[in-house]
């Protein structure tokens, strides 16, 4: 079977732990593709991508304020509207008024822009202040 969404290492961080949680999306967006058939098993895929999610974005932003990134309040507004879409999509979703794969597409166009703007700029941050990712 192929993949829905593939992790593409041009997107990379090179901050090990942020990278290896995008990963952990890319699977998680995946299995929700593989179950989609299947109500329990989606039904439960889709609690652990919030769960998930919720974790990715708390994780994220304890790095951001260990390196003192400048544009925090900004990334953590972005991180509080992101899931704020995902709860309304989750509830559209319940109701009938969105199918998988409308939510799908969603979440990976939610998934590639976080992670290939807003996310980068943590990088560029690091690159500037002439820290680099090994100097976090």
């Amino acid at each position: 079977m192929s993949k829905y969404l593939h992790w593409n290492p041009k997107i990379s961080l090179g901050i090990g732990q942020i990278d290896l949680e995008h990963q952990t999306f890319v699977e998680i967006i995946n299995e929700l593709d593989e179950v989609r058939k299947q109500p329990e098993l989606l039904y439960r895929s889709l609690l652990a991508l919030m769960k998930y999610a919720a974790f990715h974005f708390q994780s994220e932003e304890n790095i951001m304020y260990r390196i003192d990134y400048p544009d925090i309040e900004h990334h953590q507004d972005l991180h509080i509207r992101l899931m704020e879409q995902l709860n309304n999509r989750m509830i559209q979703l319940n109701r009938g008024d969105l199918d998988i794969d409308q939510f799908l597409v969603f979440l990976k166009k939610w998934y590639v822009e976080h992670t290939t703007k807003a996310d980068h700029k943590i990088l560029d941050y690091l690159i500037s202040s002439g820290r680099g990712v090994g100097g976090f």
